[in-house]
This record gives structure tokens, sequence and C-alpha cells, in this order.
């Protein structure tokens, strides 16, 4: 391919004469430029590939490593990046700002830092698809062809949903095309030797697969030496498929890697330990109580402030200061060998980011359909519904058009229709009065959400005055703490809702106060959104 541009930029010049022919042996290496290298950097930022940052503490910025390994790093898997959108224009930000704090808590809050390097390494963009700002022209490019490969390239299938190519790609013996190898291939190239990866969540399945003892590719215990994953989500499909292969137990890199695990729950602990520990016995467990967001989770993890703030004029004792960069592996267009290139962002951060902005179609609110909502309480905890016939994504709470009956009624009857109970399992609360959410989930209405109680205490031997359990995705409902509530409604595309109960939650505790509302069954609904709990 190279000789072909060669010969062509040789046929181009000769027409100019002897000077071309000269020109064209000494200057030829525009004809032997990838095509991608000329592609501006604002173009290549909507691709769906792996992003990373990394972040260090010292005299200057991150320094990639060429000929040598990157000794004790700390990676952190990120895979809900904010502003995730269906196009170039709101295309995901910079996860960083969200940990920035606490990264530098960690950097240069003790006496020596315990790490090199903290690089996170965002999957986001690939969980989007192409169909979320990739570049169409990429998908018959490979490294094979001798161009420039912009590292972590979307290679999967097109019109799947993120989350579920996350989830099916990690029952696979081999890594997945669109996220898995992406992300191995990134890893491999970051040199790593002593490092400690950090998965939460949906993640969580992909950072134990890492040290696959059957995928290629694999990563080894000496360049992975510790796994940390925080609420770890690990369908009972991926313990059976992929934990179940007899090699894992045998000779897995896992065996010799330290796994410390903060689990959601203490059921979650008694039924993923034992598991867990079987294959990678060294390391401890622990349950991240009340911990929500990455920032809380990273904090606990490593016992950082889970409050603390960046400051770009911070400095430690030794002069040091946090230095932010831009990381990425690109190929050499010349060499065809693939390199690390770091731009120092240290600057931008001491910036707030500013949200891209998206025209949107915003129905006036006069012309928003009414809707009824049925919040149910039971001590310290409410009913969020979930569709089976895949009517809605998530949870929600339960509601229905606003026909003119009775609301309180209304809000009855939809507690029992979507959680397929009878109405009188439900008690109205006449003294709290209903609240408002505008455009729930995105939708032209506005809700009057009513609170009610539940008339029945919780069966025997539950957990409501304990931890939150797992919610069991085949049944039609199920009982969420505060906290566990608004994370589920934000994570399913509701933040009008959960932004609805922080509203109530503070009238909810002044019930409870004066009578007009019930304190049993494990406490009241929302203590935790208050700065000092329940009064």
């Amino acid at each position: 391919k190279a000789t072909v541009s060669v010969l062509n930029c040789f046929h181009r010049r000769c027409r100019l004469g002897f000077a071309g022919f000269f020109a064209c042996l000494f200057t030829h290496e525009e004809c032997l430029m990838s095509r991608k290298a000329r592609i501006p950097d604002s173009v290549k930022e909507a691709w769906s590939c792996v992003r990373a940052w990394a972040a260090v503490g010292g005299y200057g910025p991150y320094k990639p490593v060429q000929d040598d390994y990157l000794d004790k790093a700390l990676v952190v898997l990120e895979h809900e990046a904010p502003g995730d959108g269906a196009t170039p224009e709101d295309a995901p930000r910079n996860p960083m700002r969200r940990v920035a704090g606490v990264v530098q808590e960690l950097l240069l809050g003790g006496d020596e830092a315990p790490y090199r390097a903290v690089i996170l390494v965002d999957l986001s963009a690939l969980m989007a698809g192409r169909g979320a700002g990739g570049d169409s022209d990429r998908s018959g490019d490979d490294e094979s062809e001798g161009e420039e490969h912009e590292e972590g390239a979307d290679e999967g299938t097109e019109g799947e949903e993120g989350p579920a190519t996350l989830e099916s790609e990690a029952l696979l013996p081999t890594f997945g095309k669109r996220i898995e190898k992406p992300v191995v291939r990134f890893l491999s190239r970051l040199f790593l030797r002593g490092a400690t990866v950090v998965a939460r969540g949906a993640a969580c399945p992909l950072a134990l697969k890492l040290l696959s003892p059957v995928a290629p590719r694999a990563l080894s215990s000496t360049e992975i030496a510790r796994l940390v994953l925080l609420q770890p989500a690990l369908p009972p499909a991926f313990v059976n498929e992929q934990l179940g292969r007899e090699e894992w137990a045998s000779k897995g890199s896992l065996r010799d890697t330290v796994l410390d695990v903060w689990y959601a729950t203490k059921q979650d602990k008694r039924r993923r330990d034992p598991v867990l520990r079987h294959y990678a016995p060294d390391g401890g467990s622990a349950v991240a109580d009340g911990a929500g967001d990455a920032a809380a989770l990273f904090a606990v993890a490593f016992e950082t402030g889970a409050s603390a703030v960046y400051d770009p004029d911070r400095h430690d004792a030794n002069g040091h200061r946090m230095f932010l960069s831009d990381l990425a592996i690109t190929m050499d267009p010349e060499t065809k060998c693939y390199r690390q290139v770091a731009r120092d962002a240290t600057s931008a951060y001491a910036v707030p980011e500013t949200p891209p902005e998206v025209a949107v179609d915003v129905v006036p609110l006069d012309a928003c359909t009414a809707e009824v909502g049925a919040l149910v309480l039971r001590g310290k905890r409410c009913i969020l519904c979930r569709s089976l016939r895949g009517e809605w994504a998530g949870v929600r709470v339960p509601s229905t058009p606003d026909d003119g009956c009775v609301a309180v009624a209304a809000a009855i009857a939809a507690a029992a229709d979507h959680c397929d109970v009878d109405e009188a399992e439900f008690t109205p609360l006449p003294h709290i009065p209903p609240i408002t959410v505008f455009r729930p989930r995105g939708r032209p209405v506005i809700q009057s959400l009513h609170v009610l109680y539940a008339a029945s205490p919780p069966p025997c031997g539950s957990d409501d005055d304990g931890e939150d359990v797992s919610p069991d995705e085949d049944d039609l409902y199920d009982w969420y703490s505060f906290p566990r509530a608004a994370a589920a409604l934000r994570a399913a595309g509701d933040p009008e809702t959960a932004l609805a109960l922080h509203g109530l939650a503070a009238l909810l505790q002044g019930a409870a106060a004066g009578g007009a509302l019930p304190v049993k069954w494990g406490g009241v609904f929302g203590a935790e959104a208050l700065p000092l709990g329940a009064p």
C-alpha cells in the first residue's frame, strides 16, 4: 500500500519535471502518512473509542512510558460517564472531574503517594456504539492495513444497547469485540506492572475477566496485582458461565491477585463473597454503607475524604501538585508502532465544565398532560415498579393518566395495577399533600405524586430495618431505601422524580414528627437525605 502511494506521488510530481522527481524521492512523507493522521482531533473526539485521563502528583504532568513499565498505577474503569448522548454534540464529557477531588487527596494527602499515576479509562463511548458519534468510515479499517488506528475503536454490533452488550460479552470465553477487546488492548499498551484496577457496578465482570485463564490477550497477575470491586453487579449467568469454568480454579491469574470487594448490602456479601473467595482467597470484603456515586465509593475504598473538592492551587509539603492529562494510544504514522500520547490539561480543570447546548423541543407546561402517581411507603422504604414486558426501562413510581376521578383513588388504583396486588394493601395519608413532578423521564407530563402507606407489615425475616436487599429483576416491584431509590431512578433516566423525592424527604420527617406519618417498620423514608437525619 505504501509502495502504491509512493508511485502515485511519483507520477504526479514527474509532471512537474526534474525538480518534481527529486521532491518525490526526498519529501514523500505525505505519501506514507495515514489518512487518519490528517483527521482533526475535534473529529476524533467523537469516535467510539476508549478515552483516558491520567493524574500524577509531582512537579510536572504525566510522562508516557515507551521503553519501560508503568509501575504501581491505579487504573479506574468507568462505564457511566456524564453526558452520555446519541449525538456528537452531546458526546460524553470528562468523568475525571467527578473524582478529581478524591484523586487529589489520594496523591497529595499522605507523606508518600501510594501510586505512581491514576489513570481513568472511560468505556462509555464504546457502550454508546457507532450510532453515538462513531465514525462509520473507520469500520473497515484495522491494524493490518497499516493505517493509524485510534486505540479502542468500536468493533461491536450496531444497534445494541451498551449495558446489555457489556453483560453479554462478559459471558464469552474470549473478549468481546465491541467493548472488551478495545479495553484490553488499551490496558496492555500501558505496560502496567503491579497495577491496581478499580471497577464498580456493571463493569466488575469485565475487571474479573481481565485475568481470565482462557481468553487470549488476558492480562497476568504481574500486570494487575490488585483488583478492587465496588458494589459489583455479578449476574448469575456470569458466575455460572464464566467463573464456572474449571480453568478459573486451577490456573487463573486471579488466584495470585489481591481481590478487595465492597458490596452494596450485607445480603450481596453473604451471597457472592464465598464464590469470589474460592477463586481469589487473598483480600478483604466489606459493605459500602450509603455510598452510591463513583466519588463516594472511591473514597470509601481508599479511605479518603468523600467530600474532597479539587483545588487547583493545592501543594503538599514537598511542593508537589496534581497534574492532569488527556491520554491516548495511537499508531505512529511512520513507524507503525503504538505509542502513548499525553497532553497536559491541568489548566482546564480550574474552569468548571460547561455542558454543551443542545436544542431540545420542550413542550410548554400548558400543553403537558396530567398524571397521578403513587409513592408507596413502608418504614424507610418505597415501592418502585418495573415492566416485565419491556414497556419502560428500569424502574419508576406507579402512575396513571388523570381522568378526572378522585386523585387519591386513582393513585391507589395505579399502585395496585402496577404491583398486581389488591387495593386494600394501600392506605392513604390524608394529611400529607401531594408533590408535583415536572416532566418525569422527560415526558410532556405533569405528575401529581401522592404518598400512600403499606397496610401490611414486612414479611417475617425481611431486612426492612437493616441493609437494602438486592432487587429481583423478575418481580414487578421492589422496596428501595431513599439512596437506592434516587440512584435507581437516575439510572432509569428519571432524575426529575429523584429530585422530587429529595424535596419530599423533609416534608416526611416533619409529618412523622407531627404524627401524620407512622414511624414503624424501620424508620421514616428520606431520613438519609437530611444533614442531621430524622428529627
